[in-house]
């Protein structure tokens, strides 16, 4: 292999000692380690799948949006179904009492806060615009 032209077939580093040995050497004692390119580790590395991980992320709770299907009005139910507002195409609805604050409505949902976060929420039989919090 013939030299690299700038450097004289040698390999330089500005902040350590010039390295005495030719490329074609230095290549040769990377192939002795074995070592692995990014795609041969990804290759090697076992298939990600749902059980994997959502073992190793944490639980999200987000809020709740409902509406009916075509229609611009909707309800926001935060995480811990305890706060609704109402919206407009996603903008806040205020109240003419209040101009400059969105129309929050508080509720006690259920039993409330207690010593786990085990609240669940699904729709109705999966499908009506209810929404069941347990």
């Amino acid at each position: 292999m013939p030299p690299i032209p700038f450097f004289g077939g040698r390999r330089r580093d500005h902040h350590h000692q010039a390295d005495s040995r030719l490329f074609a050497e230095i290549e040769r004692s990377i192939r002795q380690r074995e070592g692995r390119t990014k795609l041969q580790q990804i290759e090697l590395a076992p298939e990600a799948s749902f059980a994997t991980s959502a073992a190793v992320n944490r639980s999200a709770s987000v809020q709740t949006w409902l509406g009916l299907s075509r229609d611009i009005r909707m309800l926001r139910i935060d995480e811990h179904l305890e706060t609704f507002q109402p919206r407009f195409a996603g903008y806040d609805t205020p109240l003419p009492e209040t101009p400059r604050q969105p129309a929050t409505y508080a509720f006690q949902f259920g039993l409330g806060w207690g010593p786990q976060d085990g609240l669940t929420r699904r729709l109705e039989e999966d499908v009506r615009p209810i929404l069941r919090g347990e």
